[in-house]
């Protein structure tokens, strides 16, 4: 739990949770990743699993951007896997029918493999309906 907060505690949330471009015509998840000194984080492998299978991949480029494509509406556990092989998976990242959603992170390289919920990361984008 302490690792989870810490984590947490370290992220940049760099842009909307959703992107909200009306000429996306592809269902995608993707972002950027960032060291605690706000430089890009090159040759991250950022694998979207949906049932303990791989249902995209891509790395993060020269800037820190990745994205993957052709993700169908679900959701998924997106796995950040540094080139050390540690990893920070994110479970619960949703992604909805023409929409890139956007997972960005800051922060230094896992000391361990650790967990995160996207609900943690972006909490304001649960929506709760009142009855």
């Amino acid at each position: 739990m302490k690792l989870i907060t810490l984590v947490a505690a370290c992220l940049l949330l760099a842009g909307a949770a959703q992107a909200q471009n009306t000429k996306v015509r592809k269902s995608a998840i993707g972002g950027t990743i960032k060291d605690t000194r706000r430089q890009p984080v090159n040759r991250v492998q950022a694998y979207i699993y949906r049932n303990d299978t791989i249902a995209a991949s891509g790395y993060t480029t020269a800037d820190g951007s990745y994205e993957t494509n052709n993700v169908k509406p679900g959701t998924y556990e997106l796995r950040l896997v540094y080139p050390s092989a540690r990893r920070i998976s994110i479970t619960g990242v949703p992604v909805k029918m023409l929409k890139i959603t956007t997972v960005s992170l800051m922060t230094s390289e896992p000391m361990e493999d650790s967990t995160i919920a996207y609900t943690d990361l972006y909490p304001n984008t649960v929506v709760k309906k009142k009855w």
